[in-house]
């Protein structure tokens, strides 16, 4: 019922996000206090308009076919392990290295989108890399090591020795770590 008020959920997840998207300098001190709110409200409406969007129907359908979507949603896939890197592993040294004058040449109209252009694109390739290199690999030894229950089990808890939310988790599990 919500996602037939999708052209509005658009519009308002996008006035939401836009008062500290658009800001071209560091984010007035008001983003850390309602600014989260407004960003968690906004992206949650903009989610509601893309999951009920019908693949290849209508111009944002289209869009969510293209390659730049796909581009969006591997990365996305990669988004815990960027999530956990970000802040002390990319943006605190960028920053140090900024405070300390790298880039001080720079006006800060032009120094700040590219400390973020560099924090982003830093965050988002060490966020694959360790994911790759770190957190899949731990994850294949830790179902070596631990099987889910329906693993262990065999094909009998597939075939109704567990219940079937179980059977599904374990499944779903193991594709995860096969991706």
């Amino acid at each position: 019922m919500i996602a037939r008020l999708a052209v509005i959920l658009a519009v308002a997840g996008l006035l939401a996000i836009a008062p500290v998207g658009a800001s071209a300098a560091p984010p007035p001190k008001a983003c850390h206090t309602i600014g989260f709110t407004m960003l968690s409200l906004g992206y949650a409406c903009l989610l509601v308009v893309f999951v009920s969007t019908t693949p290849g129907e209508g111009t944002l359908g289209k869009w969510v076919e293209s390659r730049t979507a796909r581009a969006l949603a591997y990365i996305g896939t990669f988004s815990y392990s960027i999530y956990i890197w970000h802040l002390d592993f990319i943006m605190h040294p960028i920053q140090r290295a900024c405070d300390n004058g790298w880039l001080n040449g720079l006006p800060g109209t032009v120094r700040w989108p590219l400390m973020m252009l560099l924090y982003i694109t830093t965050a988002i390739v060490v966020g694959i890399l360790t994911a790759k290199l770190v957190e899949r690999p731990s994850l294949v030894l830790r179902d070596r090591l631990f099987p889910t229950r329906a693993d262990a089990l065999g094909s009998e808890a597939r075939e109704g020795g567990l219940p079937q939310e179980e059977a599904v988790a374990a499944a779903a599990n193991s594709s995860l770590v096969e991706t």
